[in-house]
C-alpha cells in the first residue's frame, strides 16, 4: 500500500487487493472526502468507482472486495457527529442516506448485474451496521418495498441477494409480515434450490414458520434438506414440535436417501434431543408416540444403539433396571413398565443379539432365564384392563416382551416347553386379541421348528379357540342356574302328580279329566326341554372376534407354510373355518378369509385352478376391504403357475358381465385399440403365444376381467391391478402389446395426476421393462402405433385428449433404442444389431402410417418421429 492515497481512484484500486487494507483504506478515503472543495463532487466521483464494479456480475475476487469495502466505510462512526453532539445525532449519516438512494434508484435496471450488486450492496450495508443502528422510516419503506419486488426477479441469484438484504427487516410480532410471507411462498415455490436454502437459512423462527421449515426436510435438493435438519437440531427444542413434527423429523431424516442428510439428522437432531433429556433414551422415546409410530421410533433407538462401546452399553442396560445398585438381570414392576420401557428393552435386547459374541455376555445381564421370563410375561396378562385405552397399550406391551423373547437362547429344553406352553395358552386364551397372533405365531415357530407338526398343533390350537366363546356365551351366573334347576324340580314333581292323577283318572274311566291332565303334562314337558335346551345349547362361534382370530392364526401358519399341495389336515381346516368365513357378512371376516383362501392356493395350483373364478368374482362384486386381496391373488396365481395351468374357462356369467360393462364403458379410443390389436394380431403372434386355444380363451378372459380393473373408481384397485400387470409383463408371464399399452395411456392419463403411488409404479417399471431384453422391446415398438392412434383420435371430451402426444413418442421412441439394450449388457453383434434394431422396423411402420393417410390427425407428430429415429 502507498504511503498514502491521493485519491478516490487510488482507495478503489487498493481496495480490491485485500481485505486486510480496508481499516487504513477508510481513514485514507475519510481524509480526502473531508479535504474535497464540495461534497458532492466526492459523492459524484465515488458512486463513479462504484459503477465500474457494479456492471460485473461474476463473482470476481475483487469486485466482491470493493463491495465489502463500500459497505463498511458508508457504514462507519466517522460519519456520524461527534460523542459530545450525540444528542443531535442523526439517525442515518448523510453518506449512508445518499448511498441508499442510489442504490435503490438501480433496482430495476435492465442490467442483471447491476440488479444483482445493488441487492448484494444493501445487503452489506444492513449487516455492516451496529446492532444499535438504526435507520430512518422513509429509507427503510424504500428498501423493502424495492427488496420485495427484486424477491420475484427472474435470475436466481439476485433472488438469494434480495432474501438476504431483507432478513433484518422481519418482524416476528407481525403475523402479516409481508417478507415472512414472501419467504413462505419462496420456500414453496422457488425452482431454484439456492434461493430456498438462503430463505431457510435467514427466515426468523416462529411459530408460523416452523411448520414450513419442517417441510422443508423433504425438499427434492439435498442442500436444502440439510439446513433444514440444522435449523431444526440449533434452533429448535423438542417441546416446541408437536409429536406429529418431531414423528415427521425423525422418519423423513432417518429414510432419507442421502447418507450425509440421515448423518445430520442422527448426530445434530437425534443427539441433541437426547441431550435435553439427559442421556435418558426412555424419556426420549416418551415425546414420540411409540405406540403408532414404532417403526420410527425403532430406527431411532437403533441409531443411537449403533457403535456404542461396550460399558456405555452397560450403563443402558442398567438404566433399565429398577434399582440401578441390584445385580443380576434386568427386572422391571408392572407398574413401571409402560409402553416405552417395553420398546426399549426390547429394541436394546434385538440390539445386543445384533451383536453377536461380543452381545452375549451383555444380552445374560438384559434377560432372565427364558422360564422366569416367560413368568414374568404370563403375569402381565393376569389382569386384563377395562379401558380401552389400557387395552391397547396393554397389547403393546404384550408385543414387545414377546418379540424380546425372540432373542432369547431356547437351547434349554425346560425353558423351550414353557416357552411353547406360555404361547399355547395365549393362543387360547379370550382376553388375547388377534393383533398379537403375529408374534405369538412367531414365538411359535421358534418352540416348534418341524413343519407338518407345527401345522397339526395349530390347527388344534384353532379348533380350542373357539371353546372359550362357548363357555362365554353359555355359562350362566350361579344364580340363574340355581333358579333353573328349582324350576327343573318343580316341573318334576308336578309332572309325576299330574301322570298320577291322569293314571287315576283313567282307571275311573273319567277321561275329559284325563285330557286336561294330558295337555298339562305336554305344556310342562315343553317348558322342560325348553330349559335343558337353553343350558346344554352349544352355538357355533360365529361371533366376528372369533372368527377373525381363528383366520389371521390360520393366515399366519399358511404364509410359514413351505410345503406343495394340500393335506388333509389343511383341506378340513378349508371346509369348516374358511369358506365358511368368506360367506359371513362381517367384511373383516370376509377379507381374513378370502387372503386364507388364496394362501392355500399359492400351495396347490389344482386347488388354485378350483378357486380361481370365485376370486375374480370377489375383485368384480365386494366393494368392501376384499377386492384389493383378491385381485393381488389372482396376480400370485398367474404369476406362480402361468395362464397355461388354468384350463378351466371362468364362469360364463362373469365373463358376459365385464364383457357388458367394458362395452358400456368403452369410447371412441376404446374402439381404436381393439381394431388396432385385431390388426396387429398377426405381427404380435411371437410375442404372444397363448398355446391352445382353450387356453388362449382363458388367458382373454382372466386377463380381460384384470385390465377392467385399471378404470376402477377405486385408487387402491386400480393401484392394485397395475401393480399385479406390470409384474406379469415383467416376469414374462403376459406378453401383450395391447396391455403395455393400456398402462402407459393409464400413466398419461389427467386422471391419475394426483395418484403418485401409481404413476410411480408404471414410470419405474417402463424403463425396467423396455430395457431388461430384446423381446420386451419388441412389444414396446408393437404398441407405438396404437398408443399413438388412441391419442389422435380421442375425443375431445376425453381426458386423453389433453395430453401432448409428442411427449408420449418421445418416450416410446427412447424405450424402443437398442443401445440401452447394450449398457444393459444384452450385447450382440453389430451386423444382429442392424438387422434386428427395433427403430428400423419402427421407421417403416411410421413411414406406411403417414403415407396411407397424409391428412389424418398426428401425421405432423409422425413425421417429428422419424426425425428422431436411431437407424
Amino acid at each position: 500500500m502507498p504511503a498514502e492515497c491521493k485519491s478516490v481512484r487510488d482507495v478503489f484500486e487498493e481496495a480490491q487487493r485485500g481485505f486486510q487494507l480496508h481499516a487504513k483504506l477508510i481513514r485514507s478515503l475519510k481524509k480526502i472526502q473531508d479535504s474535497s472543495e464540495s461534497e458532492d463532487d466526492f459523492r459524484e466521483t465515488f458512486l463513479k468507482h462504484l459503477t465500474h464494479a457494479m456492471i460485473v456480475f461474476k463473482r470476481e475476487p475483487a469486485v466482491e472486495r470493493i463491495m465489502e469495502f463500500v459497505a463498511k466505510y458508508a457504514t462507519a462512526r466517522i460519519h456520524y457527529v461527534a460523542p459530545e453532539k450525540v444528542d443531535e445525532c442523526e439517525i442515518t449519516s448523510h453518506f449512508l442516506r445518499y448511498v441508499f438512494m442510489f442504490l435503490l434508484e438501480c433496482h430495476d435496471s435492465r442490467d442483471k448485474a447491476v440488479r444483482f450488486r445493488t441487492c448484494q450492496l444493501i445487503n452489506k450495508l444492513l449487516n455492516s451496521m451496529d446492532d444499535e443502528a438504526s435507520i430512518e422510516d422513509d429509507i427503510a419503506d424504500k428498501i423493502f418495498d424495492c427488496m420485495l419486488v427484486r424477491l420475484k426477479d427472474k435470475i436466481p441469484v439476485i433472488r438469494v441477494q434480495a432474501v438476504l438484504a431483507l432478513a433484518r427487516l422481519q418482524d416476528p410480532s407481525d403475523e402479516d409480515c409481508p417478507i415472512i410471507a414472501s419467504y413462505l411462498q419462496l420456500l414453496s415455490t422457488d425452482s431454484s434450490a439456492d434461493v430456498r436454502r438462503t430463505v431457510l437459512a435467514n427466515i426468523v423462527l416462529s411459530r408460523k414458520t416452523l411448520p414450513n421449515i419442517i417441510g422443508e426436510t423433504h425438499d427434492v435438493t439435498e442442500s436444502v434438506r440439510k439446513i433444514a435438519y440444522r435449523i431444526v437440531a440449533e434452533k429448535t427444542k423438542i417441546q416446541w414440535l408437536s409429536i406429529a413434527q418431531r414423528v415427521q423429523v425423525l422418519q423423513d431424516g432417518l429414510n432419507d436417501r442421502s447418507e450425509a442428510v440421515k448423518d445430520i439428522c442422527i448426530k445434530s437432531v437425534l443427539q441433541g434431543w437426547l441431550r435435553s433429556f439427559d442421556g435418558n433414551i426412555v424419556e426420549l422415546l416418551k415425546c414420540v408416540d411409540v405406540e403408532n409410530s414404532s417403526e420410527t421410533a425403532e430406527a431411532a433407538v437403533k441409531a443411537l444403539l449403533k457403535g456404542l462401546p461396550k460399558e456405555d452399553l452397560k450403563l443402558k442396560i442398567n438404566a433399565l433396571k429398577t434399582d440401578p445398585s441390584q445385580a443380576g438381570p434386568v427386572t422391571v414392576n408392572y407398574d413401571a413398565l409402560d409402553s416405552e420401557t417395553a420398546f426399549y428393552w426390547r429394541c436394546l435386547g434385538q440390539h445386543l443379539k445384533s451383536l453377536g459374541v461380543e452381545g452375549e455376555e451383555l444380552l445374560d445381564t438384559l434377560l432372565p432365564e427364558v422360564t422366569a421370563f416367560c413368568q414374568f410375561t404370563e403375569g402381565h396378562f393376569t389382569s386384563p384392563p377395562e379401558i380401552t385405552s389400557e387395552k391397547l397399550q396393554e397389547t403393546f406391551i404384550a408385543t414387545q416382551l414377546l418379540l424380546l423373547a425372540g432373542v432369547m437362547d431356547l437351547s434349554d429344553e425346560v425353558g423351550r416347553k414353557r416357552l411353547g406352553q406360555l404361547v399355547h395358552e395365549l393362543l387360547v386364551s379370550p382376553n388375547i386379541p388377534e393383533q398379537l397372533v403375529h408374534v405369538l405365531h412367531s414365538r411359535f415357530i421358534d418352540v416348534e421348528p418341524d413343519e407338518e407338526t407345527r401345522i397339526q398343533e395349530l390347527v388344534e390350537i384353532i379348533a380350542d379357540v373357539q371353546q372359550p366363546i362357548v363357555i362365554v356365551e353359555t355359562a350362566a351366573s350361579r344364580e340363574e342356574t340355581r333358579q333353573k334347576e328349582l324350576k327343573m324340580a318343580a316341573i318334576k314333581v308336578k309332572l309325576i302328580q299330574y301322570k298320577d292323577e291322569m293314571d287315576e283318572h283313567v282307571s275311573n274311566q273319567n277321561f275329559s279329566l284325563a285330557a286336561e291332565l294330558k295337555e298339562k303334562i305336554s305344556e310342562l314337558e315343553a317348558e322342560r326341554d325348553s330349559i335343558m335346551e337353553q343350558s346344554s345349547s352349544v352355538s357355533l362361534p360365529d361371533d366376528p372376534a372369533t372368527l377373525l382370530k381363528c383366520l389371521t392364526i390360520a393366515c399366519k401358519m399358511l404364509e410359514a407354510t413351505t410345503r406343495n399341495g394340500m393335506g388333509p389336515t389343511l383341506l378340513t381346516l378349508v371346509d369348516t373355518l374358511v369358506v365358511p368365513g368368506v360367506q359371513n357378512e362381517n367384511p373383516l371376516v370376509r377379507n381374513a378369509a378370502v387372503k386364507c383362501l388364496g394362501l392355500c392356493a399359492l400351495l396347490s395350483c389344482e386347488f388354485a385352478r378350483k378357486h380361481l373364478v370365485l376370486f375374480l368374482q370377489v375383485a368384480q362384486l365386494d366393494h368392501i376391504y376384499c377386492p384389493g386381496h383378491s385381485t393381488q391373488l389372482c396376480i400370485y396365481l398367474l404369476q406362480k403357475f402361468g395362464l397355461e395351468a388354468f384350463k378351466l374357462n371362468p364362469a360364463q356369467e362373469i365373463l358376459d358381465q365385464d364383457k357388458s360393462s367394458t362395452e358400456s364403458e368403452t369410447d371412441q379410443e376404446g374402439e381404436e385399440r381393439s381394431k388396432e390389436e385385431g390388426e396387429e394380431m398377426g405381427e404380435e403372434g411371437e410375442g404372444e403365444k397363448t398355446g391352445e386355444r382353450g387356453v388362449d380363451n382363458t388367458a382373454t378372459s382372466v386377463l380381460q376381467i384384470l385390465t377392467g380393473l385399471l378404470e376402477s373408481e377405486s385408487n387402491d384397485l386400480r393401484n392394485t391391478a397395475a401393480e399385479g400387470l406390470a409384474k406379469l409383463l415383467l416376469s414374462g408371464r403376459v406378453l401383450s402389446a395391447k396391455l403395455l399399452s393400456r398402462l402407459i395411456l393409464l400413466w398419461y392419463n389427467p386422471t391419475t395426476e394426483d395418484d403418485g403411488l401409481l404413476r410411480h409404479c408404471i414410470g419405474v417399471f417402463l424403463p425396467v421393462f423396455a430395457f431388461s431384453s430384446r423381446t420386451n422391446q419388441e412389444l414396446v415398438r408393437q404398441s407405438f402405433l396404437p398408443t399413438l392412434r388412441t391419442l389422435f383420435s380421442a375425443p375431445e371430451s376425453s381426458p386423453l385428449a389433453t395430453i401432448n402426444c409428442k411427449y408420449v413418442a418421445e418416450l416410446l421412441v427412447e424405450l424402443t433404442n437398442n443401445q440401452h439394450l447394450n449398457k444393459m449388457g444384452n450385447t450382440t453383434s453389430s451386423k444382429d444389431t442392424t438387422e434386428q434394431c427395433s427403430h428400423v422396423s419402427l421407421a417403416l411402420k411410421v413411414a406406411n402410417e403417414i403415407l396411407s393417410d397424409p391428412e389424418a390427425p398426428g401425421v405432423r407428430v409422425l413425421c417429428k418421429v422419424l426425425t428422431t429415429l436411431d437407424l
